[in-house]
C-alpha cells in the first residue's frame, strides 16, 4: 500500500468497515500547553557552538537527516570566502558533519590550496534545494567558472552539485590523493548562455528546485519573460549528473505571465508553479504542468469550485511527493493572506483532477483559528504524503501556545499584526481537521513549532521575534525554520538568524478494564485502548508482554496496533487473554513499542488465578446394607450378550452427571460462519436415576467474558429425560462466532433436583477481511472485492445494496477470493453495504462503498 493510501485509510474508517484502526474524536490541548516536542539549533558547529554568521532558507530531506541552507558562516575548512558572502551548506544531522556545497571545479577563484583545481564559489549563493537522499543540491549563484566543462561567462545561474561523485554512499569526502573534495557542480542553466554568451538575458535564472529523485531541475528564466523551464537530467553509472543538452530542456511560456517558485513531485513528472496570470484581475494563479506531455492545468480552485480571486503573496507553492496535493497562500481583495490545501485526487484512483475531466477534488482553507474563523497564513510547506501542512501565521487563537502581546510586526506580506503575536510557525493535520469538520466537531488548535524555551508569563508561548520559511520532513514529524529569536533552544547570543528544528514527540496513553479472577486453565480477556497524545505521527511496532508471569498472558490476533501509525485523536486496540497456569496473583506488563523496539507506553496486567473447584466426594455408606424385600420383584440378571449401560462407580451413590468434553473445543471459525455441529455426551455416573430438564447456555462465564449468542443447541437429547445409572444422552451444539478472537461460553444441563454441571465451550473467531477498491466510485464503474478469512473452498456471493446484483465467487484453500463487481450505471448514490453471503443467504462479511456522481465537492477529503 502506498503512503498516500495509508494516509487515506487512517481517516476513512467510517466508510470502510474492514479497517480496524479507528480515528476517533478527541479533546483538544489546553491553550498554553503546547504539543510535546524539542527544539534544536541546526546551524551550529559540531560541538553545539553558535555561529556568528546568519543562516537562512532551510531545506530538509524527507528523513530529516540532511539539512541544507544558506549561511555567511565559514564553517568548512575549505571555505575562505568573505564573511559577507552567502554560501550553501549541508549538515548531516546524524553525524554532525557540516560541509560546504558551493565548490567550484574550474579555475580557482579563491583557492585554499592553489593548483588543486577546486575552490569556493567566487560569489554568493542565493537559493538552495536538495534531493530526497541529500546527494544532489541545486544552487543559484552568480559565481563565474564553477563548472570545468561548461559555465556561462556571467550572470546568475543554476548548478546541480553532486556530493557523492564516487558513488560510495558517503557524502562530501576529501580525496587525499587528489587533495580535493569529491563534490562536483554541473551547470544546468540555459544552454543558450553557452552558445550566445553575449545575450545577457540568456544567463539569468532564479528559483531552482530539484526533484526528490534528482531527475529534474526546474527554474524560472526572468530574462525570457519569466518562463518556467524543466531540465531532464541524465547520469552515468556512478550517478554523476551529465551536462544537459538543449534537447533536455522543456520550456513553457504561454500566456501565464511571469512564473514563480516552481516545485515538483518526487519523480519530477508533475510541476506546480505560481504565475502572474493576466487573465485574472488582480493577476495570479497556480498551475500544474506535466513535462512529459506539455499539459498545463490551472489548480487554484476554491472550496466552492470556483477559481480563487486575488493575488499570490509569497508565490511559493508546495506539493506532496506524489503530486496529488498542493498548498499555497492567497490574498483576496480586502483580506489577509491565507493558506489553502487542494487535494487533486481525493478518491485515490491515481487520476489527478482537472477542470474538465470530471474527477473530484477537495479544497480546504487550513489557516483557520480554533473557533473556525479564518486567520492569517503564509509560506506553506507540505509533508511528503500531504497530510501535514506547516505555515506562518500572525493570528491570535490559532495554535496551542499562549499569545504574547506587544510583539513586533511580522514582516510577511499580508499577515497583519494584531498586537498579540508575530510570525509564528504552526503545523496542522489536514486529515484530522477535515474529518472533525465532517463529524460536526470543533477545531483543534494548530501545533506551535516556534516555541520559546522560557516565557515571562504563560508557561509556553510563541516567539517575540518573527520566524520564516518552514520546511517539513517527509512524515510531518519535524519542521525546520529560520528565526532570529534568542530563546528557541537555550540562550542564543549571536544576534543573527539561525536555522532551527522543532520535532514533535507524541506518546500514547493506555486504558483498559480489570481482568477478573479466573479459574486455572480457563481464560478471560481485557481490551486495552491505546490513544495518541500530543501531535504528529506515532508509528507503532509489535506490542509485547513482559514480566514475571508473562506466560499467562497472550495477545489476541485481533489487536490492531502493530504496524500502524496513530495520528492526533487516533486510537487502536490490544486484546490480552489471561490463562492462569497457577493460582494466586499473576502480574505482567503490556509494552507498546515503536517499530525500532523502543518503549512508548506500558500498561500493568494484574490478575488472580483461582484453583478449580474440587468435586465433592460421595459419602461412603455406613451400617448394614438394606436387605431386599422378598415381596418385591427383583430385577432380572442381565444376559451376557445384551449391551450394558455404563456401570456406576458405586451403585448406591446418588446420580452424578458427567460429560466427555473432547468435543467441546470448536477451534477457529471465520466470523459469521457456522461450524458443523459437535455432539456432547452426558452420562449418569452415579447409582441412582437423574431427572434432566435440558441443556442451556449461560449468560456469564466466571473469570471471563461469555459469548452465549455465538453458540446454539441444535439438538437436545437430554431434555425431559430420566437418565438411569450408566445411561447417556447427547446434546448437539454449533458455533457461529460473531467477532474475532477467543469466544467462549458455558453449557449447562440441569437436573430436577438442582444439580447443574457446566461444560466450558471454547472457540475463536477469525476476522474476515473484506475490502472494496476503490472505496469511492461512480455509477457504471467496476470495483474489485477482495476477502480473506472465509471458509475454504466454499461458494459465496457478493451483493451490493443499491443494485441487488449477485456476483458468484468461490474461496480458495486459504479462504480467499477476489471478484470484480460492476456498479450499475443507474445505481443510486450514497454509502451502501457490500456483503459476502453464504449459499444459504447468511451474511459472512460486510463493508461499505460510496457511490457518488461527478461533483466538485467530494464527500470525504479525509479518506487520504
Amino acid at each position: 500500500m502506498s503512503s498516500r493510501s495509508r494516509r487515506r485509510a487512517a481517516a476513512h474508517l467510517a466508510l470502510v468497515s474492514v479497517l480496524v484502526l479507528a480515528v476517533l474524536p478527541g479533546s483538544g490541548v489546553a491553550q498554553g500547553a503546547v504539543a510535546p516536542g524539542g527544539t534544536t539549533r541546526v546551524s551550529q558547529d559540531q560541538n553545539g557552538g553558535q555561529w556568528t554568521g546568519a543562516s537562512t532558507e532551510p531545506a530538509v530531506t524527507p528523513d530529516g537527516r540532511y539539512a541544507v541552507f544558506l549561511t555567511t558562516q565559514n564553517a568548512d575548512p575549505l571555505d575562505n570566502s568573505p564573511t559577507s558572502q552567502t554560501d550553501a551548506y549541508a549538515v548531516d544531522r546524524r553525524t554532525g558533519k557540516t560541509s560546504l556545497v558551493g565548490i567550484a571545479n574550474a579555475s580557482p577563484v579563491g583557492t585554499v590550496d592553489p593548483g588543486n583545481g577546486q575552490s569556493v564559489f567566487g560569489a554568493s549563493t542565493t537559493r538552495v534545494s536538495v534531493s530526497d537522499d541529500g546527494r544532489y543540491v541545486a544552487v543559484l549563484t552568480n559565481a563565474v567558472g564553477v563548472d570545468a566543462q561548461q559555465s556561462p561567462p556571467a550572470g546568475v545561474d543554476v548548478y546541480l552539485c553532486d556530493r557523492d561523485t564516487d558513488n560510495d554512499g558517503v557524502y562530501d569526502e576529501f580525496d587525499a590523493a587528489l587533495n580535493r573534495r569529491e563534490t562536483y557542480c554541473t551547470y544546468v542553466g540555459d544552454p543558450n548562455a553557452l552558445s550566445a554568451p553575449s545575450d545577457p538575458t540568456a544567463t539569468r535564472a532564479t528559483e531552482p528546485k530539484v526533484s526528490g529523485d534528482g531527475s529534474v531541475v526546474v527554474w524560472v528564466a526572468p530574462g525570457k519573460g519569466g518562463s518556467m523551464r524543466a531540465v531532464g537530467l541524465t547520469r552515468d553509472q556512478t550517478g554523476r549528473v551529465q551536462p544537459p543538452a538543449a534537447a533536455d530542456f522543456a520550456d513553457y511560456a504561454g500566456s501565464l505571465g511571469f512564473t514563480h517558485w516552481p516545485t515538483t513531485s518526487r519523480d519530477g513528472d508533475y510541476v506546480v508553479v505560481s504565475a502572474d496570470y493576466t487573465e485574472d484581475s488582480p493577476p495570479g494563479a497556480v498551475f500544474g504542468y506535466t513535462p512529459a506531455t506539455g499539459q498545463l492545468e490551472r489548480v487554484d480552485v476554491g472550496p466552492d469550485g470556483q477559481w480563487l480571486k486575488g493575488t499570490l503573496v509569497d508565490r511559493r507553492v508546495a506539493v506532496s511527493a506524489d503530486g496529488m496535493t498542493i498548498a499555497f497562500d492567497w490574498r483576496d481583495t480586502g483580506t489577509d493572506t491565507q493558506v489553502y490545501v487542494v487535494d487533486l485526487d481525493p478518491d485515490d484512483d491515481g487520476v489527478r483532477w482537472t477542470q474538465n475531466n470530471g474527477e473530484p477534488f477537495r479544497s480546504t482553507l487550513v489557516s483557520r483559528k480554533t473557533d473556525g474563523t479564518p486567520g492569517t497564513g503564509g509560506s506553506p510547506s507540505l509533508s511528503a504524503d500531504g497530510r501535514y501542512v506547516a505555515f506562518l501565521t500572525a493570528a491570535a487563537g490559532m495554535h496551542d501556545g499562549a499569545d504574547l502581546g506587544d510583539a513586533p510586526p511580522c514582516g510577511y506580506p499580508g499577515l497583519s499584526d494584531d498586537s498579540l503575536t508575530t510570525c509564528q510557525v504552526v503545523v496542522r493535520d489536514v486529515v484530522v481537521d477535515v474529518q472533525r469538520e465532517a463529524d460536526g466537531l470543533g477545531r483543534l488548535p494548530a501545533a506551535l513549532a516556534s516555541v520559546q524555551a522560557v516565557c515571562g508569563g504563560p508557561p509556553q508561548c510563541g516567539t517575540l521575534l518573527p520566524n520564516y520559511l518552514p520546511a517539513l520532513t517527509g512524515t510531518g514529524a519535524e519542521v525546520l525554520f529560520q528565526s532570529s529569536e534568542s530563546t528557541l533552544a537555550g540562550s542564543d547570543t549571536n544576534g543573527v538568524a539561525d536555522v532551527y528544528s522543532r520535532r514533535f514527540t507524541p506518546s500514547a496513553g493506555v486504558a483498559g478494564g480489570a481482568l477478573p479472577d479466573t479459574v486455572v486453565g480457563a481464560a478471560s480477556s481485557v481490551v486495552a485502548t491505546v490513544s495518541h497524545t500530543g501531535f504528529g505521527p506515532l508509528p507503532l511496532g509489535q506490542p509485547v508482554v513482559t514480566g514475571p508471569d508473562a506466560g499467562d498472558f497472550a495477545l489476541e490476533q485481533n489487536q490492531t496496533c502493530a504496524g500502524t501509525t496513530l495520528y492526533e485523536t487516533g486510537q487502536c486496540l490490544v486484546t490480552v487473554r489471561f490463562t492462569p497456569t497457577a493460582s494466586g496473583n499473576r502480574t505482567a506488563t503490556l509494552s507498546l513499542r515503536d517499530p525500532g523496539g523502543a518503549e512508548i507506553a506500558t500498561y500493568g496486567l494484574n490478575a488472580v488465578g483461582v484453583a478449580p473447584d474440587q468435586p465433592t466426594p460421595t459419602p461412603t455408606p455406613t451400617g448394614e446394607p438394606d436387605q431386599p424385600n422378598p415381596d418385591q420383584p427383583q430385577p432380572e440378571e442381565p444376559q451376557p450378550d445384551e449391551p450394558q449401560p455404563d456401570q456406576p462407580e458405586d451403585p448406591a451413590a446418588a446420580g452424578v452427571l458427567a460429560v466427555d468434553d473432547a468435543q467441546a473445543a470448536f477451534g477457529e471459525s471465520p466470523v459469521g460462519a457456522t461450524s458443523p455441529p459437535r455432539t456432547l455426551v452426558f452420562t449418569n455416573r452415579g447409582g441412582q436415576p437423574l431427572d434432566l430438564t435440558g441443556a442451556s447456555l449461560l449468560p456469564t462465564l466466571p473469570g471471563g467474558t461469555a459469548y452465549p449468542g455465538d453458540y446454539a443447541v441444535t439438538s437436545d437429547g437430554c431434555a425431559a429425560r430420566v437418565l438411569e445409572a450408566g445411561e447417556s444422552c447427547a446434546v448437539s451444539v454449533t458455533h457461529t462466532p460473531a467477532g474475532a478472537g477467543r469466544r467462549d461460553a458455558l453449557l449447562r444441563v440441569t437436573t430436577a433436583d438442582g444439580q447443574a454441571p457446566a461444560l466450558l465451550l471454547t472457540g475463536a473467531g477469525v476476522a474476515v477481511s473484506l475490502a472494496v477498491s476503490p472505496a469511492v466510485t461512480r455509477p457504471g464503474r467496476v470495483v474489485l472485492v477482495t476477502a480473506t478469512g472465509l471458509p475454504a473452498n466454499t461458494a459465496v456471493s457478493v451483493v451490493l445494496a443499491p443494485d441487488g446484483l449477485t456476483v458468484p465467487a468461490r474461496t480458495d484453500a486459504a479462504g480467499r477470493f477476489t471478484a470484480s463487481y460492476p456498479v450499475g450505471r443507474e445505481a443510486e448514490t450514497g454509502v451502501f453495504p457490500v456483503q459476502v453471503r453464504s449459499t444459504t443467504g447468511q451474511v459472512l462479511a460486510s463493508t461499505s462503498l460510496l457511490v457518488a456522481t461527478t461533483t466538485a465537492k467530494p464527500p470525504d477529503f479525509a479518506g487520504r
